[in-house]
């Protein structure tokens, strides 16, 4: 996928407007590249991922697959652009302000996506 962002950033290079950083441009191609791939596999993200903000299972199978269920139910009703935002804080460690600048959402929109995310978060606890 490295290697694909690249390609297209270099065979794309004229469509880059200047309006936001290149690093952000990047982010831009990688997430819509990684989230294409996924859809055209048909698979989700690894939901394993997201136990920092799930509840802990217990240490029993029954246990790992209800954390499982957890996480499935969390990011289902999500949209692409939320989910993608989602990974952003809580997969690659972004900040706030770095994940509105790839998302084009506003500081505030973002904040409040979340905060929704969290709160729904703490509901399954």
């Amino acid at each position: 996928m490295v290697q694909e962002v690249f390609l297209r950033a270099v065979t794309h290079g004229h469509s880059f407007r200047g309006e936001a950083s290149p690093m952000t441009w990047l982010y831009r191609i990688s997430t819509n590249l990684c989230l294409n791939r996924l859809r055209d596999r048909k698979q989700h993200l690894p939901l394993e991922l997201f136990a920092q903000v799930l509840p802990a299972p217990a240490s029993t199978p029954e246990g790992t697959a209800s954390a499982r269920q957890a996480a499935e139910a969390l990011l289902r009703d999500l949209d692409g652009r939320t989910r993608a935002a989602v990974v952003y804080r809580y997969l690659d460690g972004m900040t706030q302000d770095e994940i509105a600048e790839v998302t084009g959402w506003s500081r505030k929109t973002l904040g409040k996506k979340l905060r929704e995310f969290e709160e729904r978060v703490q509901q399954m606890k």
